[in-house]
């Protein structure tokens, strides 16, 4: 069994989007919990994350 452990969004959105996942990803997670905007905005910075 192959257990991920994810950090959420909560508390960390002062960062903004690039310093939250730059600290995520340092501290080892092996991925985040966000909420997708309902607009239809350009996705791709999350991706190439």
């Amino acid at each position: 069994m192959e257990l991920k452990v994810f950090c959420a969004w909560w508390g960390l959105d002062h960062l903004g989007i690039e310093g939250m996942l730059n600290k995520i990803k340092g501290a080892g997670f092996d991925g985040v919990e966000v909420f997708a905007p309902l607009d239809t905005g350009d996705y791709s910075f999350f991706v190439k994350q």
